[in-house]
């Protein structure tokens, strides 16, 4: 009994209570431990009771938010969550816990700002209470939401943490692409005129208009074709992952490409195929961007998107577009000779 023998004891009553103590340890000893480390509170239930209560914007209603919150409740059974509800789960049982704080980190870069919302940067502002920032960004480059201005994205923050000194530095001048390829890239930008281009020399973009998937396909083969003995690495970016598969598929056989994956952690040479969200922070010597048609990009939720894609080539850029291009590429950009017109005849 725990190193205890018999004669230890003063007396009967002693050894009982000894005894007693014992067996109600051992067998609350899993209730200690979950009152210890908080599982006591279950976060999600807490969270899905939140998200029931909270006041809606004029923009959501209630039928809408309330798909939502069953969302969340049948993701939770298959132990999956989205992005989005990460940061205000996390913020919210750590917060009630009063756990999840750092108070030794005294300075925090956080690196494309841009992709991150409001709610994920106060977490870290609580996770890192005694923290300087540095915000680095390129607002062109959000993937995830609409491009916003930098003066309107630190208006935001500004009235969300209750910033008493902040400050905006813009860089406005671009060293990865060749001077074509970032005239090309700010035609497309409301206020792209404020960019800098750095003075290096290059051919200019070149807009395939194919006829179709399988022209468009054939294209692509076509411009890889001519453009892997040149470059020591041929990106084909895409909108988003299923894309990337499906192109893949139809030229691997011809080309020898590699399909990257989430899990990829090295960045083989030679023929490659991704979605933009992994190019994130990349630069390859050639790029083609599959699909900019109207249809693949109708409006201006997808700036971003086609901007990151476009400013991801250092010496060589082709788009294809399936039919129609779309209306993100300007009628300047087109009638300017900022970027050759290729079209294709079924």
């Amino acid at each position: 009994m725990a190193g205890k023998t018999l004669g230890e004891f003063q007396n009967e009553d002693a050894e009982r209570f000894f005894i007693a103590q014992k067996i109600v340890t051992d067998r609350l000893r899993v209730v200690y431990d979950a009152i210890f480390n908080d599982n006591f509170l279950d976060a999600y239930m807490q969270y899905a009771d939140f998200l029931g209560k909270v006041d809606l914007p004029q923009n959501i209603d209630q039928p809408q938010w309330q798909q939502a919150i069953n969302e969340f409740n049948s993701s939770i059974e298959f132990h999956s969550i989205k992005l989005d509800d990460c940061a205000p789960l996390l913020y919210m049982r750590d917060y009630i816990c009063n756990t999840g704080q750092n108070n030794t980190m005294k300075y925090l870069f956080v690196d494309e700002m841009q992709d991150y919302s409001v709610a994920q940067l106060k977490y870290l502002r609580y996770a890192f209470p005694q923290t300087k920032w540095t915000l680095l960004g390129d607002s062109e480059q959000a993937l995830f939401k609409d491009v916003e201005q930098p003066e309107e994205i630190l208006r935001k923050l500004n009235s969300a943490f209750k910033v008493r000194h902040s400050r905006l530095i813009s860089l406005m001048r671009s060293y990865r692409s060749t001077f074509p390829i970032t005239t090309f890239a700010k035609s497309i930008l409301p206020n792209g005129a404020d960019i800098e281009a750095f003075n290096r020399e290059g051919s200019i973009p070149e807009l395939i208009l194919s006829t179709g998937f399988k022209d468009g396909i054939n294209q692509l083969i076509k411009a890889i074709t001519g453009q892997r003995n040149k470059y020591g690495t041929v990106a084909v970016l895409t909108k988003n992952m299923r894309e990337a598969k499906q192109v893949y598929e139809q030229i691997h056989s011809q080309t020898d490409a590699t399909l990257l994956k989430d899990a990829d952690r090295t960045l083989p040479k030679g023929v490659l195929v991704l979605p933009i969200y992994l190019a994130k922070g990349l630069e390859f010597d050639s790029v083609i961007a599959w699909d900019t048609s109207e249809k693949n990009y109708p409006d201006a939720s997808l700036l971003g998107t086609l901007y990151t894609i476009i400013t991801r080539a250092m010496h060589h850029l082709t788009l294809i577009s399936i039919d129609s291009v779309t209306p993100l590429i300007s009628d300047e950009s087109l009638h300017n000779s900022q970027i050759k017109i290729e079209r294709t005849i079924s």
